[in-house]
């Protein structure tokens, strides 16, 4: 691991050049992969190979002593002509492109020197790539094929819902059964406790429980680094590439996992997993529509014909392609909100700005790439800019007012306890601020209208903003924009003990001694006076807009 003291790393002008070159590669590879991708396809369906495939096998099972006699519309004929036809259809492209993986995946990375893999180690892992495909596409198939007999109408449907389950699982499962696979994974040993136990405590300061902190051997394939919160619930876990661990500096690897507990603390795996169904849903519907017109154009038996395989294989890959630029916009916008909480869950903006220079020298990233080429291949903010944010922050940390003008104001009024006024300006500083900033303010508001609806008395009124309160809190640092976060949320606990002891019939019997000014940080005042504005008295509950008055 890099040392505490050392220097933050700079982007090195030489690997740039090298990355960009790298990158135009890869580019011209993945063009040409899918252009020939369509085109074979494409030979199969206007070509009608796909219907003398498909012709030739029924006549053959038929005619053969495994299956005498059973015509395609019947089970299991079908089902050995479906498997036999993707076979025919995905072996000679598998067999044509295996040149194109070699050099994309094992030549070009040595060329760059990124790559540590050995020749046997690419074979071995293309054998468990191949395997894994057989695994889970035979049942795939064999479903999707059930479902276009049984639900001809709808098949996308429940072919959709199958899929989005599959996810899920694969979610919840793949550090535990996939990862393993193909890398060693074992616990972060005693000599890194200082790590892990930083990296847990900042993992429950965002109220994320995770079971441990894990390694796993990056370094046998390439020099690149990477980490991973991966998992949900009870398979959770932190992982650090042995890359990582061994080139960044502790500093530097927080601000990498804060990035990614961002990604937990947003909700950014449901999210994804709900665009992802929608995109799925849409597709499969999409191919649902062409399945239906290439039984006119090509002459299929029925949509559920193995020879309409490519026609379906078509559509998916054309709809997939022209969603990529809005897919990867959905995605570089939650992964800048992740770089956010990054830098405000820890407060380190050097180390972040250090471990995306790290990661830009040592993955050879691209720090600027063309526009285009950020909306087809990108689904991370360009390094450049995420640079770029970091060094923002870093001004904006650094300059005489750390907080903006409306959250300023709001949390004034706060603590002269004019709740009502104080809501108004701090509705305006969340709305405006990315999180977990707004989550913070949007707190304190909710606990600024719960104390106004105990001065009126309104028991549901003020449970349900306490509620609230807590909700926007709960996943925030111990420290969020210069305020500590702590205090607050022992000011919510205590008063819902006190609102909810007391029931609503004796609400005029709350303590208002369990206010507490929020301290405001000395930086954050234009001249510099003193942190909280002191309250004029304890028991003045109502100075709010109306504040006084009963339901």
């Amino acid at each position: 691991m890099a040392s505490m003291g050392e220097q933050p790393t700079r982007v090195d002008p030489g690997r740039q050049r090298s990355a960009r070159e790298y990158a135009r590669i890869q580019r011209r590879l993945s063009f040409l992969e899918s252009g020939l991708g369509l085109l074979y396809l494409l030979l199969w369906v206007v070509g009608g190979l796909s219907l003398r495939i498909r012709e030739s096998l029924s006549m053959q099972l038929s005619a053969s002593r495994l299956l005498p006699g059973r015509t395609l519309a019947e089970w299991p004929a079908v089902g050995l002509v479906v498997l036999l036809e993707a076979a025919a259809i995905a072996a000679p492209w598998w067999l044509a492109t295996l040149p194109l993986d070699f050099y994309g995946g094992f030549r070009l990375p040595h060329r760059f020197q990124i790559s540590t893999q050995t020749l046997p180690g690419w074979i071995t892992d293309q054998v468990k790539g191949l395997g894994l495909s057989l695994l889970f596409g035979v049942p795939l198939l064999l479903v999707l094929n059930l479902f276009l007999r049984t639900f001809p109408e709808a098949w996308w449907l429940w072919a959709g819902l199958g899929y989005i389950l599959l996810t899920l699982g694969l979610t919840l499962l793949a550090p535990i059964l996939l990862l393993p696979i193909f890398y060693r994974v074992r616990p972060l040993g005693e000599e890194s406790k200082d790590l892990s136990d930083r990296l847990l405590h900042l993992a429950n300061s965002a109220g994320k429980r995770v079971r441990g902190v894990y390694v796993f051997d990056l370094s046998r394939q390439t020099k690149a680094a990477n980490a991973a919160l991966t998992g949900l619930a009870g398979t959770r876990r932190i992982l650090l590439s042995d890359t990582l661990l061994a080139t960044f500096t502790p500093d530097e690897i927080e601000t990498v996992l804060a990035h990614e507990l961002g990604h937990q603390v947003h909700n950014d795996i449901p999210l994804q997993i709900l665009s992802q169904s929608v995109v799925i849903l849409g597709s499969f519907y999409v191919g649902h529509l062409a399945l239906g017109w290439s039984v006119q154009a090509f002459g299929y038996q029925a949509i559920w014909d193995p020879a309409a395989l490519p026609a379906l294989a078509i559509s998916l890959v054309v709809i997939g392609l022209l969603l990529l630029p809005l897919l990867n916009s959905l995605s570089r916008w939650r992964e800048g909100m992740a770089d956010s909480y990054a830098l405000e869950a820890t407060g380190k903006p050097t180390a972040f700005a250090s471990a995306m220079s790290r990661l830009a020298n040592q993955n050879l990233a691209e720090l600027d790439p063309a526009p285009w080429v950020v909306a087809l291949f990108h689904g991370h903010p360009p390094l450049g800019a995420r640079l770029e944010k970091a060094r923002r922050y870093a001004g904006r940390a650094g300059g005489p007012q750390t907080l903006p003008p409306q959250a300023l104001v709001g949390l004034r009024l706060f603590n002269e306890r004019r709740f009502f006024d104080a809501h108004e300006e701090l509705e305006l500083a969340w709305r405006a601020e990315p999180a977990p900033a707004r989550n913070l303010y949007h707190g304190i508001l909710q606990l600024g209208l719960a104390w106004y609806q105990v001065s009126r008395l309104n028991y549901r009124g003020a449970v349900n903003m306490l509620d609230r309160a807590e909700f926007w809190l709960a996943a925030l640092p111990a420290a969020c924009q210069g305020l500590e976060v702590e205090p607050i949320r022992a000011q919510v606990r205590k008063l819902r003990s006190e609102v909810e002891n007391l029931g609503p019939s004796r609400m005029g019997q709350v303590n208002p001694n369990l206010f507490s000014p929020i301290p405001i940080p000395k930086e954050a005042h234009p001249q510099g006076e003193a942190g909280a504005t002191p309250p004029n008295g304890p028991d003045d509950l109502s100075r709010a807009g109306n504040g006084g008055k009963g339901d």
